[in-house]
């Protein structure tokens, strides 16, 4: 799929070149590429379609690869009033859905075909809003239909024990060719009677059959399994659960994994209304899971990056508001116009470098703050903080003391972000000191230190 995203004529659909795909998309689409799961990808206003290798593989010769490329309701018109709706409402900013076992009918392989899927739907969104849909799906057909030949075989099974063991081994195949994990258990006591191999892969290569189930994974005592096995054993009632953590020793010698999985309790009853045991099944999310927790983390990242900047491109403007109502109404002599034109020109630039900041797409989408360091004079440092922190100085009643360095003393930094540091320290003391009150600001040289102080009362 790497290949043929990278040669599609992508400025030929609504999605356009690459080069100006918003780095939400990019950062999306590379995690689904990289991914082993079926994950799916509709974009913009169009509904737009990408897909992984993985999901290539359920949608069946008519769809790719011509759905790549394609807008979501050309695609699946058969399925439209199933899915459309969900990817509307997601859209629209609706929470995110999942969709447990959901029956479609779509077309594959040449005729129609009853499909279950299990998906979810979530939100891609950045600075601008919600952009496309992230779908994290499976399709579930073998296990629901395993599903309904195990609540068949039950009601069969009760009547002739040559059936049972007949039923039993053609479930066995079945369970082994559903992509999830499934077990049997059998008794108060929950033993082990049959686990697929994904059931091995879960909890690790171990002798588990004819065991009960607290002593075959002592490792999981504690963490509730149990305790709603004993409930739906007792109930006759299954039980649902979805991104539920697991702590599972897969090796001996290693410490436990942290796991999460989507899974179904279901109570295996005869045909007289009698609990035998419980037929579990479910999928391992850890991967689907991690990934969408890096999505918000990234956004969370990026959100508290605008917070500061949109903070700090405030503090040079007063000077600049102050020093140009200084040259509407004030006398203009050239030295005032000259130390205006100075303060301007350095104020302006103290913006331009944090509109910068707020315009670079990718330190935006990181969340990164990069210092530009050099020899940095102290004294300037200062004066550039309190021709900031001048109009508020002026406006308010406070006893301000100014102790600079008597000689110049250079320390390695950023300029504008040692200004931005002394100016917010300037400004809380301005904000929580009350009027009359004591403000300091102080530099000294400590051996091969410098301090800089900002005190109050």
């Amino acid at each position: 799929m790497h290949v043929l995203i990278r040669g599609y004529d992508w400025a030929s659909t609504a999605a356009g070149p690459p080069d100006q795909w918003p780095e939400c998309l990019k950062t999306t689409l590379r995690i689904v590429l990289g991914s082993n799961h079926p994950m799916f990808i509709w974009w913009g206003p169009e509904l737009i379609q990408f897909y992984n290798t993985a999901y290539r593989k359920t949608m069946g010769p008519e769809r790719h690869p011509s759905a790549l490329g394609q807008a979501g309701r050309d695609c699946w018109q058969e399925i439209w009033p199933i899915i459309g709706p969900q990817i509307e409402s997601v859209m629209a900013g609706g929470p995110p859905t999942w969709h447990v076992d959901q029956l479609v009918r779509v077309t594959r392989h040449g005729r129609y075909e009853d499909v279950w899927w299990t998906y979810g739907y979530s939100p891609i969104e950045d600075a601008e809003g919600i952009r496309g849909v992230l779908v994290v799906c499976n399709d579930v057909t073998n296990e629901h239909l395993v599903t309904d030949r195990l609540r068949w075989a039950n009601e069969q099974l009760a009547s002739e024990a040559l059936m049972r063991k007949h039923e039993a081994e053609r479930l066995k195949v079945l369970f082994q060719q559903a992509p999830g994990f499934m077990c049997i258990l059998r008794g108060r006591e929950h033993v082990f009677e049959f686990t697929n191999d994904a059931y091995v892969r879960l909890v690790g290569s171990r002798d588990i059959l004819g065991l009960p189930v607290r002593q075959a994974l002592p490792e999981v005592e504690g963490q509730g399994f149990f305790e709603l096995m004993d409930e739906v054993y007792r109930s006759g009632k299954p039980h649902v659960a979805k991104e539920v953590p697991l702590r599972v020793r897969r090796d001996p010698e290693l410490p436990t994994d942290n796991l999460f999985v989507d899974f179904v309790y279901q109570p295996i009853i005869e045909v007289d209304g009698t609990v035998t045991g419980i037929f579990v099944e479910g999928i391992d999310v850890t991967e689907r899971k991690a990934v969408l927790d890096k999505l918000k983390h990234e956004d969370r990242r990026k959100n508290d990056f605008l917070a500061m900047l949109a903070h700090e491109l405030r503090n040079p403007l007063a000077p600049i508001s102050s020093t140009a109502h200084g040259l509407k109404f004030g006398e203009l002599d050239i030295a005032r116009v000259h130390k205006a034109s100075d303060v301007i020109v350095r104020q302006v630039g103290h913006l331009t470098k944090l509109l910068n900041d707020l315009l670079d797409v990718s330190r935006v989408t990181r969340g990164v703050v990069t210092l530009a360091l050099q020899p940095v004079e102290l004294n300037r440092v200062c004066s550039g903080a309190l021709e900031q922190m001048g109009p508020l100085i002026e406006a308010r009643t406070h006893r301000v003391v100014i102790r600079l360095l008597p000689q110049p003393a250079l320390v390695s930094g950023d300029y504008i972000r040692l200004v931005q540091v002394i100016t917010n320290l300037l400004g809380n003391a301005f904000k929580y000191t009350p009027a009359g009150g004591n403000i300091e600001l102080l530099a000294e040289v400590r051996g091969n230190e410098a301090l800089l102080t900002v005190s109050d009362n």
